[in-house]
């Protein structure tokens, strides 16, 4: 598995995961996926599945027992010196919901939020310190109607790239011994 990827190949892998998911799930949902055009075709590289584990806990405790069929809105566009990704959804946003890295909330409990933090705190470790992930419900008349996720992370350049697969290389020894 790649650790860092073009974002042409993020999306393709986020599309066939949530195609699989809605499979599995008896396309109790839908989705559509919005990348800007100027981030198209260029030479963008993210770190590999980050938004997986936003989507799955979504997915998973966002849209269960809801009595109609959730929409998950995901959007891409650049942001200063990155890519912003904008999750939207019309699910249970109060069961979605934290400041990653931030106070303890429901969502840092879980598992897959456990996950996004750690790599989260794995690339800020290698200097990134301004990749963030935040999310809100959204409300309507005082009623939660879904969740909001951003994520932000800077565009990487080839020379962090080197430096990232150096730092994983000493990481993963470093856990292997402790084994």
């Amino acid at each position: 598995t790649e650790i860092i990827i073009s974002l042409d190949d993020e999306i393709a892998l986020i599309s066939s995961y949530l195609d699989i998911e809605r499979y599995n799930l008896g396309n109790s949902f839908t989705y559509e996926l919005v990348v800007d055009q100027e981030l198209k075709n260029e030479h963008v590289a993210i770190p590999s599945m980050f938004l997986q584990p936003i989507l799955g806990f979504v997915i998973d405790n966002g849209f269960s027992g809801l009595g109609y069929f959730p929409h998950l809105k995901i959007e891409v566009s650049s942001f200063e010196e990155g890519v912003k990704f904008l999750i939207t959804h019309d699910g249970d946003g109060e069961k979605t919901t934290c400041t990653y890295l931030g106070e303890t909330s429901l969502l840092l409990k879980q598992d897959s939020s456990f996950v996004l933090s750690r790599r989260l705190e794995f690339f800020k470790e290698m200097g990134w310190d301004n990749m963030f992930c935040k999310a809100e419900t959204v409300y309507r008349n005082d009623k939660p109607v879904g969740g909001e996720i951003v994520l932000y992370m800077p565009v990487i350049q080839s020379t962090d790239f080197t430096k990232g697969l150096q730092m994983l290389e000493a990481s993963s020894e470093n856990q292997l011994s402790h084994v």
